[in-house]
């Protein structure tokens, strides 16, 4: 038991650091209208980092609740799968925008069904990835509070 307690500890520090260099990622999901193809370059880029950054973390979760409870940690191995569906879906349609910045353009008048849809899609995507990122930090401090902050005062 001392054992996995360690592990647990170790596991809990490696989690305070990749949270706080998450924390000072320059990354928002909202969309912005308007902006020319640098800008969604730049876009991309930022979130491709705080996308690996955050695997990172919820990987770590993932280590902890396997520690402490192998069910939970099944259905948080789930849920980064998702994350990843999701904020590739959303990077695709980034690309899409990148090579065509005018699809994100609220006053062009003249946009195709295809870009309509496209900047449908990204504006969609873009909340569903950051309502799954807010799911799952629910859960795991709700795990935290239950089950591991008991296990640290011991």
């Amino acid at each position: 038991m001392n054992d996995n307690i360690e592990k647990i500890q170790e596991t809990v520090k490696r989690l305070s650091v990749l949270g706080a260099e998450l924390s000072k990622t320059k990354f928002s999901y909202k969309i912005v209208d308007g902006k020319n193809s640098k800008y969604w370059g730049d876009y991309i880029e930022n979130l491709k980092n705080r996308h690996n950054k955050g695997k990172q973390y919820y990987s770590q979760i993932y280590l902890l609740m396997d520690l402490i409870e192998k069910d939970k940690a099944g259905i948080f191995l789930l849920k980064i799968s998702k994350l990843e569906q999701l904020v590739t879906k959303f990077q695709e349609l980034l690309e899409e925008i990148k090579e065509n910045p005018s699809i994100m353009s609220p006053k062009d008048k003249q946009q195709s069904k295809w870009s309509k849809e496209i900047r449908k899609q990204t504006i969609e995507h873009s909340e569903k990835s950051l309502n799954h990122e807010k799911e799952m930090n629910r859960d795991f401090r709700e795990f935290y509070d239950i089950h591991v902050k008991e296990i640290l005062e011991i």
